[in-house]
């Protein structure tokens, strides 16, 4: 007798614990393996539009690739001024990023944020003022402390005269 799971290539394997739920083919578990749940060879991992999705991680891979076939996703790991700079030279070849609705709108956005940026490490530059203010604060506040520490000195002063004042002999 062969094995049932010799007919299944790949990872799966079919299940055989005693309460395993896919076994029993319960609803909501997955899938049990069969024929007919695959794609034609020719339309195989391609998008709706029929295109081949292919990871992009740079714009010289951009440059390689024809519009009419591929469609781009945008690599993980791709920093915002690179996927710029990648959607930027799609749209110079009217290729298709999975992932983005509107290209347009979406450089725009990365603009803005690199301009806010720019603006925020321009003001971060002007610590030395912020500085300046500082050590002004700081002198008045020993300015105060000494005009306190003189207002506590003569009222002391009043307290001890009042004191021997207020003796009796």
């Amino acid at each position: 007798m062969k094995n049932k799971r010799t007919r299944v290539s790949g990872n799966w394997r079919a299940p055989i614990g005693l309460h395993n739920k896919l076994r029993r083919r319960r609803r909501g578990v997955g899938q049990w393996v069969m024929s007919g749940y695959r794609m034609p060879v020719a339309v195989r991992g391609m998008t709706v539009e029929g295109l081949l999705p292919t990871v992009v991680e740079n714009p010289e891979q951009v440059q390689t690739l024809d519009a009419a076939k591929h469609a781009i996703v945008l690599q993980a790991s791709m920093g915002k001024k690179k996927r710029h700079l990648v959607v930027a030279e799609a749209q110079k070849k009217k290729i298709k990023v999975i992932g983005i609705k509107d290209p347009a709108a979406y450089m725009k956005g990365i603009d803005d944020e690199m301009a806010a940026r720019k603006k925020a490490k321009k003001e971060y530059k002007k610590v030395p003022v912020k500085e300046e203010k500082k050590t002004e604060e700081k002198k008045e506040k020993t300015e105060e402390k000494k005009a306190e520490s003189l207002e506590d000195a003569t009222k002391q002063e009043q307290m001890e005269k009042n004191k021997i004042l207020t003796k009796r002999e």
